[in-house]
């Protein structure tokens, strides 16, 4: 009687790198130069005291957000799916945020997968399909057949994308911190620290 495959191991959360200052200032300078290029013409519109539409920026700042991708396509699909919160007008324009992303090279694909599970992808798989079935910002899905006959959707993280999204979460804090203060999100407050003293803190028996 075969042992059947080898079980797959159980998913954990993926913990962010830390980014170095390097990382910091090359992505915060692109950040300021795609911005500043989408921008540009609405701020020379400023300078020069011209007329500027209510919602002018969400035409440059959706641009912005596709051009730098990643962690600032998932914001813009925050906006695009809250038009109450962003205004009809905004949400609109960041529908396309909303769309696929680029495909992910399949040889990237494989060596992800087999760097995952430990073993080559024809061990794993019955079959595995070059061509992804979605694609987004972070991840491509691409379909699968396990050993056992089963049909799979693979989920793949985009190369490099941990850093990039570490990176870029680091330089939105502020601008986080804001979208958080207008939804009404407040940080959870710290839990008491237990230890010595603890005992201290309990309030007194009653007398018998």
């Amino acid at each position: 009687m075969s042992a059947g495959p080898p079980p797959y191991p159980r998913p954990v959360p993926l913990a962010l790198p830390r980014p170095s200052r390097r990382q910091l200032r090359r992505r915060a300078l692109e950040t300021f130069r795609v911005g500043g290029r989408n921008f540009r013409r609405l701020a020379g519109r400023r300078l020069f005291r011209r007329p500027i539409a209510e919602h002018a920026y969400a035409r440059p700042l959706h641009l912005t957000f596709e051009e730098l991708g990643a962690t600032y396509v998932k914001l813009g699909q925050l906006i695009a799916s809250s038009p109450g919160l962003f205004g009809e007008e905004v949400s609109n324009e960041f529908r396309s945020c909303l769309d696929t992303g680029p495909a992910v090279p399949f040889p990237e694909v494989r060596t992800a997968v087999e760097k995952t599970l430990g073993r080559p992808l024809e061990s794993a798989f019955a079959s595995f399909d070059e061509i992804p079935i979605g694609r987004a910002s972070i991840a491509v899905v691409h379909r699968a057949t396990l050993r056992d006959g089963r049909t799979a959707a693979v989920k793949v993280l985009r190369p490099g994308i941990e850093n990039m999204v570490a990176t870029d979460l680091r330089l939105m804090e502020p601008l986080l911190s804001f979208l958080a203060r207008q939804v009404g999100v407040g940080r959870a407050p710290r839990a008491p620290r237990r230890g010595r003293g603890a005992r201290s803190r309990r309030p007194p028996r009653a007398p018998r």
